[in-house]
C-alpha cells in the first residue's frame, strides 16, 4: 500500500550477529527503490541489535528517504550509497562491492588519557583501504592524548597522539555540531530519546 517493507528482513539479515561472538564483521546490505513505511521501528532495530553487523543502505531513484536511510547507516556503523538515474547503478554498486571486499580496521574506538573530549560521531565506523578516519571533537580545554584502538587481521592494533600538537578549528566545530545534530535526531528516531 505505497510503502516498503523491510523491517521483517532487516530482522532476519540482523539475527545471530549478536556483539561479542568470534567471527569476522557482516556487512548487510539493503537496497530500496521506494520510501520505507516503518523508518522508526528499522532504525530501533538497528541500533538495539546491530551487534557485529554493519548496515549498508542503497537508495535508488528519487523515492527514497536518502536522510533518513542515511542515518540509518551511520547507525548500522556502515555507508549509504545513492543511485539515481539507471545508468549510475552499475559504478556505484561496484564501488560499494570494492570498498567491502577491503576492510583494514574494525571495532574501532576513541579514548582520551588526561581530557575531556565529545567524540562525533561517538561509534566509529570500520575502515576500508584507502580511507581516512574522520573523528571530530569538541572540548573545552585540548590536552592528553588520543588513543584509536581497535583490529586488524583479528588483532589488537593501538596508535597514541599527543593532543597539544591540535589546533582549533571553526569548520570542525561547524561539522562536529552538525554530526552531533544528526546522532541525535537518529536516537529520537529510534526512541533512544524522546
Amino acid at each position: 500500500e505505497g510503502g516498503t517493507e523491510m523491517l521483517p528482513a532487516l530482522r532476519a539479515a540482523l539475527e545471530g550477529g549478536e556483539a561479542g561472538t568470534d567471527g569476522p564483521v557482516r556487512q548487510v546490505i539493503f537496497l530500496t527503490d521506494g520510501a520505507l513505511s516503518n523508518e522508526a521501528e528499522m532504525m530501533e532495530e538497528i541500533n538495539q541489535n546491530r551487534g557485529r553487523s554493519r548496515v549498508f543502505m542503497v537508495g535508488i531513484g528519487s523515492a527514497p528517504n536518502t536522510y533518513l536511510m542515511r542515518r540509518m547507516a551511520e547507525a548500522g556503523r556502515g555507508t549509504f550509497t545513492h543511485v539515481g538515474m539507471g545508468d549510475e547503478a552499475e559504478p556505484q554498486m561496484q564501488r560499494l562491492l570494492d570498498r567491502l571486499a577491503k576492510p583494514v580496521a574494525t571495532n574501532l574506538t576513541a579514548t582520551v588519557k588526561g581530557g575531556n573530549i565529545d567524540f562525533a560521531p561517538r561509534d566509529l565506523p570500520d575502515l576500508y583501504a584507502g580511507e581516512p578516519l574522520v573523528l571530530l571533537g569538541r572540548t573545552r580545554h585540548l590536552r592528553g592524548e588520543l588513543t584509536v584502538s581497535g583490529l586488524i587481521d583479528g588483532r589488537r592494533w593501538s596508535q597514541t597522539i599527543d593532543l597539544t600538537e591540535a589546533s582549533q578549528s571553526d569548520v570542525v566545530a561547524k561539522l562536529w555540531a552538525s554530526r552531533r545534530i544528526a546522532e541525535v535526531e537518529a536516537e529520537r528516531w529510534s526512541g533512544e530519546m524522546s
